[in-house]
């Protein structure tokens, strides 16, 4: 018997916004990698520092993960909270689409 082909959902963009030298960056990208293991495949690491426009957007407020262009987390997260939200605004920007700045 066949089964119809099934695509996997697609993601939401995860973008995580950091600047050089940051250890508060690092610590979140961390506890993202382990609450959401697929994010070492999905998750676009930007420096705010390379663009005057993104400086202008986040000033001096790193980290910044965003998941469809919708923030999740500005500096800290808890790890336990991290997956959830993530779950729930990959939900809104498939259903709605994803936001742009």
């Amino acid at each position: 018997m066949f089964r119809p082909f099934r695509r996997a959902a697609p993601a939401a963009e995860l973008v995580l916004y950091v600047r050089g030298a940051c250890p508060l960056c690092d610590e979140l990208e961390r506890e993202l990698r382990a609450a959401v293991p697929t994010a070492a495949r999905d998750l676009a690491r930007v420096d705010v520092d390379s663009d005057l426009a993104l400086v202008a957007r986040f000033g001096s407020v790193v980290p910044v993960l965003t998941v469809g262009g919708r923030v999740a987390f500005k500096a800290r997260a808890r790890p336990e909270a991290i997956a959830p939200r993530i779950e729930r605004l990959t939900r809104i920007a498939l259903e709605r689409g994803p936001l742009r700045p």
